[in-house]
């Protein structure tokens, strides 16, 4: 039974091929090829009505694929056909009379080919009517020297004059040569030695002929040169208009362009930051162009929006801090110069949260107004009280820093800063910080170093510092609150900034670093060696009490003169040894480190700190005080 059945699908299989294999075919149709054959069979108008609207290189194309044509082109009665072609070009120059339209139409637009050697040559020579390169040229031209030594004598001179010349740069040097054709040269140098042996012979009309020739000659020179130069402006202008058209078409795409863009919801300026003009194609823009565009494009404007908002941003951030620095300055100047030199610097002004909310509102919402601009100016008093308050929290509590050498405190602190000192406490000469960040070391110690730089006595100076020094990091100052952590309070500094303060009279509890300045005694330090000061018979170092404080300091960083200075000694010079000193002082440098002076009375004055001296002559001068009744030192 399974036999069967394959033998009948066997048969079924074979009886589908035959059945295939005997329908007929039916011929295949030839693809009609396109043939000019009978091109040269048309009418003469009908050919030269399509040859007018054919270019002058295609008119040359044809001419080359049969004698037939090369014939009906070359023909005399064809020089419409050529002329129309030349203008179809804008830009072409005129073709010259001495020269047949089919001639000036290949040296225009044929090869760019040198028609002696057949080298690449793109320079036209117009006034010799060929194109050729700079070998070929001196082969088949002649120099003004070549021409005076192949015909000596006043013949080579007037030959020059009578044959049509280009002039070009010699190579590898500036200055140019006057070529000349060579046969034509020879061609006129012989009529016009020919003209000449006439009239030395004497024949009638000898000399009109030769002066006929001359002046025919001149002529003839004076209008190849004068249409040399113009078929080059010709091309020069043509050029440029080229040039523009591109030009033209390629703001016409780029608009084109920004159009689309405008309609996916980005803005013309984006685009035109990220596409340049000359990255378009010339011409207009299709849905094709548009999909590359887009496909290339359209994740970089998207970028440039995004950046474009962000600089708008940060602008409009600018303008209201701008705002705020200017309601800030106008509070500062209702300030004494030494209080403003413990103000907060601008940057922590904009970080207050009631200026941060204004500085950084949403662009989408309102922008501040100036209600609320008068809001701020009437709470900034309040503001910055509660910043004061929170900076003299974080003072107090560097009593319990290590110092900066390392180990730990072996000294006792003074009771006047004991663990119930209140915020009244950081106003007194005895809070003797010591900063230890990364700037030049005004100890001289030479170099960029954590060492202790600047010296402080009391809030405000610790303040001026804190607000106006120059750290390290740019942008250190840019937060609400100033960083301490490279502060440390000094309890050896603040043990002799006692003792000096009992040698001169003063409570410690009580004396602030500006009573210690009026007080302008000189100490001596007992504990040091025998160094001698100029200009006195003391033989000690003598110091006031700022530079007492900082030579403690300095000796105590040293670890085998911990012990000698842990409890400084001190001698306060009486008033005769002190007065000898300061005749020594006389004339020589107050610098003290982080120290400078500024004038206390005169409200409207700039923050401007100067040396000590010259504050003094502004004191007696300008304010008249003949006494240092207020002044303070300014970090």
């Amino acid at each position: 039974m399974v036999d069967n059945v394959t033998t009948t699908t066997g048969e079924r299989s074979e009886a589908r091929k035959r059945k295939k294999n005997e329908i007929p075919i039916a011929p295949g149709r030839k693809k009609r090829q396109k043939s000019l054959s009978v091109l040269p069979a048309m009418s003469i108008d009908i050919l030269f009505e399509i040859f007018s609207h054919l270019t002058p290189r295609d008119l040359l194309t044809l001419s080359r694929t049969t004698k037939a044509f090369r014939a009906l082109l070359h023909d005399r009665g064809s020089t419409t056909v050529w002329k129309a072609a030349r203008y179809g070009v804008p830009g072409t120059p005129v073709c010259p009379d001495d020269v047949s339209e089919p001639f000036w139409a290949n040296l225009l637009f044929g090869e760019a080919k040198c028609e002696h050697c057949g080298s690449g040559v793109r320079r036209l020579a117009f006034e010799l009517r060929r194109r050729l390169c700079m070998q070929c040229l001196n082969e088949a031209c002649l120099t003004p020297a070549k021409v005076k030594k192949r015909f000596p004598g006043k013949l080579g001179t007037e030959v020059l004059d009578l044959v049509p010349y280009v002039t070009l740069p010699e190579f590898g040097r500036s200055k140019a040569k006057q070529y000349r054709w060579k046969s034509e040269v020879q061609t006129v140098a012989t009529e016009l030695q020919r003209l000449k042996g006439d009239l030395t012979k004497g024949a009638e009309g000898a000399a009109d002929a030769l002066h006929g020739f001359t002046q025919a000659r001149k002529t003839h020179v004076k209008t190849v040169l004068e249409h040399a130069q113009e078929c080059r402006e010709t091309l020069a202008n043509a050029a440029n208009q080229r040039s523009n058209d591109t030009q033209t078409l390629k703001a016409q795409r780029l608009a084109q362009a920004c159009t689309r863009f405008e309609q996916l919801g980005y803005d013309e300026a984006d685009v035109r930051a990220v596409i340049n003009v000359s990255e378009m194609s010339p011409s207009l823009l299709t849905e094709r162009g548009w999909k590359i565009i887009k496909d290339t494009y359209e994740e970089l404007v998207f970028e440039a929006r995004e950046a474009r908002l962000d600089q708008a941003q940060k602008e409009m951030r600018e303008a209201r801090r701008v705002r705020i620095n200017q309601i800030y300055q106008d509070y500062l100047r209702g300030q004494r110069p030494l209080g403003r030199a413990s103000m907060p610097p601008p940057q922590h002004v904009y970080a207050f949260p009631e200026s941060r909310a204004l500085v950084n509102r949403d662009p989408a919402l309102q922008e501040p107004t100036e209600a609320e601009y008068d809001a701020l100016k009437t709470a900034l008093p309040l503001l910055i009280a509660r910043y004061a308050s929170h900076i003299d929290t974080q003072l107090l509590a560097l009593r319990g820093n290590d110092p900066p050498h390392g180990g730990v405190y072996i000294i006792d602190m003074p009771p006047e800063l004991g663990p119930n000192a209140d915020a009244a406490a950081l106003d007194l000469a005895i809070f003797v910080t010591l900063c230890c960040a990364y700037i030049p070391s005004p100890l001289g110690l030479g170099e960029l170093s954590r060492c202790p730089a600047v010296v402080s006595f009391g809030r405000r100076e610790a303040l001026a510092h804190l607000m106006h020094a120059p750290l390290a990091a740019p942008g250190a100052l840019a937060t609400a609150v100033p960083d301490v952590s490279d502060l440390y309070f000094m309890r050896q500094g603040a043990r002799a900034a006692c003792a000096l303060a009992r040698l001169v009279g003063l409570d410690p509890g009580v004396a602030r670093p500006g009573d210690m300045d009026r007080a302008d005694a000189r100490f001596v330090c007992e504990t040091c060696r025998k160094e001698g000061y100029p200009g006195t018979d003391i033989g000690q170092w003598v110091m006031n009490w700022r530079q007492c404080v900082t030579h403690c300091l300095r000796k105590t960083r040293r670890v085998w003169e911990v012990q000698t200075h842990q409890k400084a000694e001190w001698r306060m010079l009486d008033e005769a040894e002190r007065a000898a000193v300061q005749e020594a002082e006389e004339g020589q440098d107050d610098y003290q480190p982080g120290v400078a002076w500024c004038c206390n009375h005169c409200i409207d004055a700039p923050l401007d700190p100067k040396p000590r001296a010259e504050v003094v002559r502004h004191l007696e001068e300008r304010c008249g005080i003949p006494h240092l009744c207020q002044w303070g030192a300014v970090c």
